[in-house]
């Protein structure tokens, strides 16, 4: 499994899931019926507005690099 450090919105990353492939990352993200579009216009910055527009492009980004993958797994450890 692949850690994605973020979805990026207008170059702001502001999401990290896990994913089996690029493929995978680009489904979940494409899933217009899918819990991360819903959650990103839930989600409210800092500004007090939604993370995302509802329009906007969403790219995904694979973890810039080795040292992130310890640290974004120790998160997202599934809970037993």
């Amino acid at each position: 499994m692949n850690t994605y450090v973020g979805v990026l919105l207008g170059g702001e990353a502001v999401l990290a899931f896990r994913a089996e492939d690029d493929d995978q990352a680009r489904e979940m993200i494409d899933d217009h019926e899918g819990n991360l579009r819903s959650d990103l216009q839930t989600l409210v910055g800092t500004d007090g507005k939604p993370l995302w527009d509802g329009k906007s492009a969403i790219h995904v980004k694979e973890a810039a690099n080795a040292a992130q993958h310890p640290e974004w797994k120790a998160v997202a450890r599934p809970s037993n």
